[in-house]
């Protein structure tokens, strides 16, 4: 799902497919493994071949980096995607 001249280490990011909210298609995301999305890899991912661009949150009611739906375009919300990444991609220490 990542661009092979992506200038970011891959293991640095996890990628997976998301069900959109909004046409319920399957969509792919990306995020940064040990970070947050709206942060300066958000504009080096969005200058790729990513599902990342600049989006307007309503919730933070300004502008961040997020993923889009590559059917619809919606954004598919940094606190719901960062959720299902803590949810998909935790380890269990013991």
């Amino acid at each position: 799902m990542l661009p092979d001249d992506l200038p970011v280490d891959p293991v640095q990011l996890l990628t997976w497919h998301t069900e959109c909210w909004q046409c319920g298609e399957d969509t792919p995301v990306v995020w940064p493994r040990h970070d947050h999305l709206d942060t300066p890899i958000g504009d080096v991912l969005a200058n790729y071949d990513t599902p990342v661009e600049r989006v307007y949150s309503n919730t933070l009611e300004k502008e961040v980096w997020g993923n889009v739906c590559q059917h619809c375009d919606s954004y598919q919300g940094n606190h719901y995607i960062r959720r299902q990444n803590l949810t998909a991609h935790s380890v269990v220490r013991l």
